[in-house]
């Protein structure tokens, strides 16, 4: 359940039962290590009809474990909601919300919903000015070939509408072909290579960020000056190594290519680095 119709998500009900989602936090019985944290999505999580006490409740089970909700914020438009939600989120959470362009017209041609940007707008400012420390914000984009060509006025828009970048990170994320992304390739086609090109040519603007980190890109694909920003954000079965990676320089720091590029792509833009 999703309140956007994005081209490159997947909605769907499975397991969305409360009692499903109880019966899941009752077993639980895995020793959690410093690393581990618990992702809310979706969809839409807020959506669920019992999400509060979801919520509630793995924060009751599991007092210290990081909690982040991946949310297009729409939701949080409602001061109460906002306010809710941080209170029974307590600390460590983090808001993940995701942008789509730089005002109304680009990012809701992408949700397919009238109003999502400035309800998201409101969400996040409605954040900033409710939270507490330990309560963090990461402000998304993920990047296809919709959204790529205006990434420069969507930071723009960022930096405008929340200037006191230490007060949060943003996140550039190339798109997962999965679900509706499957379904509309051709509509959101970009390679890595192509999408590299675009956030280099936006080098200048990143640095007006605190934090900016680069997700599902291999190293080989950017600058040297973008490197550091790449973060290991798939899962060892999501990612691959291609031939021109065995002897490349970079493998070892590198967190490889995702699993499914190769099929929908030649991957001539992976190269070995020397």
């Amino acid at each position: 359940m999703c309140t956007n119709m994005d081209s490159f998500i997947e909605s769907s009900d499975d397991h969305y039962d409360f009692d499903f989602q109880m019966q899941r936090l009752q077993k639980f019985n895995r020793k959690l290590t410093s690393k581990d944290h618990f992702l809310f999505s979706g969809g839409e999580p807020t959506l669920h009809p019992r999400f509060l006490s979801i919520l509630a409740e793995f924060r009751k089970k599991f007092q210290r474990v990081p909690i982040y909700l991946l949310t297009n914020g729409r939701k949080f438009c409602y001061q109460d909601f906002t306010r809710e939600v941080l209170r029974l989120g307590k600390t460590p959470v983090d808001m993940l919300v995701t942008i789509h362009g730089y005002n109304a017209v680009t990012n809701d041609s992408i949700t397919r919903s009238r109003g999502s940007f400035s309800q998201a707008m409101l969400g996040l400012e409605n954040i900033f000015k409710l939270r507490r420390p330990g309560q963090g914000v990461e402000i998304r984009m993920v990047l296809h070939k919709l959204t790529a060509p205006w990434l420069d006025r969507t930071l723009l828009a960022i930096l405008k509408a929340f200037p006191d970048t230490a007060g949060y990170r943003l996140v550039l994320m190339y798109f997962e072909v999965e679900g509706q992304a499957e379904k509309n390739f051709k509509r959101i086609r970009l390679s890595l290579g192509e999408c590299a090109a675009r956030i280099q040519e936006c080098r200048e603007l990143l640095k007006k960020f605190s934090e900016v980190r680069l997700y599902h890109f291999p190293l080989c694909i950017l600058g040297e000056d973008l490197r550091p920003l790449v973060w290991d954000s798939l899962p060892g079965e999501d990612v691959c190594y291609l031939k021109e990676c065995r002897s490349c320089a970079l493998k070892k720091k590198c967190p490889g290519v995702p699993a499914w590029y190769p099929k929908w792509f030649d991957a001539c833009d992976i190269r070995r680095v020397s």
